[in-house]
């Protein structure tokens, strides 16, 4: 069974169980989707073009990764704004991530407006990928910060958060990441992928249009330095 949604609501759930569901894709205005049980689904795809908050909530319950992915653990493939997520990079996940969820069935994971000059976004995508072990292909759109300078302490708390896991990538085989900047904290993040993933062959780097080319010869020479955990790993501009 395929579910293709265009949402204009507020809260959006698959009450009853759907165990012959295996496509979901749901673009739309917004708070919260939720599938209760899908044991079949293999393909995800949430595009939330607007947040929508219910006046008549005291507290809003927006789309998390339990309510979206809990329910279903056959998962192949997966394409969502890391923005909904929210609830990964909470202090008990931080403290415990072995415990959270795990989608030992995913294979590609697509991630949109992830901005890795945030600290808690570069936290998110990690524990994303760390929850997926045979995860093999990884699609990244970047989204830059509001504004073109990064402070020194955000650099350090993305080199923190890089640093802070010995988990690895262990089937990732194919990284792909469009409109790269080529600042700092993202740098520390592809130096992760790098020394995390033992079986990578490609990692593809888009640049954002807006970047220099001398930025850009510059952060391939940076790249090339950087240390590979896979001798088969090749980088490619």
């Amino acid at each position: 069974m395929i579910a293709c949604v265009t949402a204009n609501v507020t809260y959006l759930d698959i009450l009853s169980e759907a165990p012959s569901l295996s496509y979901f894709n749901c673009v739309g205005s917004f708070s919260s989707v939720c599938v209760k049980y899908a044991p079949h689904l293999k393909d995800v795809t949430v595009h939330q073009t607007a947040r929508l908050v219910d006046p008549s909530k005291s507290k809003d319950e927006p789309t998390n990764f339990k309510k979206l992915c809990g329910g279903c653990p056959a998962i192949e493939r997966l394409c969502v704004a890391l923005e909904l997520f929210r609830d990964l990079g909470t202090k008990e996940l931080i403290i415990q991530p072995g415990q959270v969820f795990r989608l030992m069935m995913l294979r590609e994971l697509r991630l949109g407006e992830l901005c890795l000059s945030c600290p808690r976004d570069v936290w998110r995508s990690m524990l994303l990928i760390i929850v997926a072990p045979n995860l093999q292909d990884l699609i990244i759109t970047t989204k830059p910060m509001a504004t073109q300078y990064i402070a020194l302490n955000l650099i350090s708390a993305v080199q923190r958060v890089c640093g802070m896991t010995k988990h690895r990538a262990s089937k990732l085989v194919k990284v792909e990441i469009n409109q790269l900047q080529g600042v700092r904290t993202e740098m520390c993040f592809i130096q992760w992928l790098l020394a995390a993933s033992p079986e990578l062959h490609k990692m593809e780097i888009k640049f954002s249009p807006n970047s220099l080319p001398t930025d850009q010869v510059q952060t391939l020479r940076d790249l090339n330095g950087f240390q590979r955990a896979s001798s088969k790993a090749q980088i490619i501009i």
